[in-house]
């Protein structure tokens, strides 16, 4: 995320002026979307060096090690950036993402719930509840991640993931309580099948 609209080139405003953190966040911005991550990490750490309490170039910062599969150093990234508040929205969930893909599923779902709470933004809450629903998935609570997943469909019924999450879900629970439920909803369930049908040609 840019911190502020882009005026003249910021390697031009950092030769002017090396102090001033907007331009090295906003330079390592435009390296991240180039894919250069490395200038951009270099660029982001100058920025948070300036001032320890820039929340934006630590939750940028996060990103690029999110992008990168480093989800440790993006974990540590992102606890230390929301003590400073900005983009906490994001931040928590990106930081329960990344405590899913490590398998730390306790420490992901409070905050993928927390962010629930603080965004009415239907695509965020649905990729909120798809992640809960893996999460769920990963400790084996298949009631709540069918919950969950069912809940992400509502939002978004023609997203695939979700229903692929779901049909995990039936074939790792494998107990009717869960099956009865889905086969309540004719539509749901026949979505279900097919991508059971699907996830079961890829293995």
């Amino acid at each position: 995320a840019i911190d502020r609209d882009m005026g003249p080139a910021d390697e031009q405003a950092i030769r002017l002026n090396p102090v001033v953190k907007e331009s090295y966040n906003n330079l390592g911005a435009i390296y991240a979307d180039l894919g250069m991550y490395d200038k951009a990490m270099t660029n982001y750490k100058k920025a948070i060096e300036l001032d320890p309490a820039y929340a934006v170039a630590y939750y940028n910062l996060g990103m690029v090690y999110y992008a990168l599969g480093r989800y440790y150093d993006a974990i540590a990234v992102f606890e230390k950036g929301s003590e400073f508040s900005a983009h906490v929205k994001d931040a928590l969930y990106f930081l329960g993402r990344a405590y899913g893909h490590v398998e730390e599923y306790d420490k992901a779902i409070p905050l993928l719930l927390e962010g629930l709470k603080l965004t009415r933004d239907d695509a965020v809450r649905y990729d909120l509840y798809k992640n809960l629903g893996w999460a769920r998935l990963g400790q084996a609570r298949y009631d709540e991640a069918l919950v969950a997943l069912q809940e992400a469909i509502k939002l978004a019924d023609k997203e695939a993931p979700a229903y692929c999450l779901l049909a995990q879900v039936l074939e790792a629970g494998e107990f009717l309580q869960t099956q009865y439920q889905v086969m309540q909803n004719p539509p749901l369930a026949q979505r279900v099948l097919l991508q059971t049908e699907a996830l079961n040609h890829t293995i």
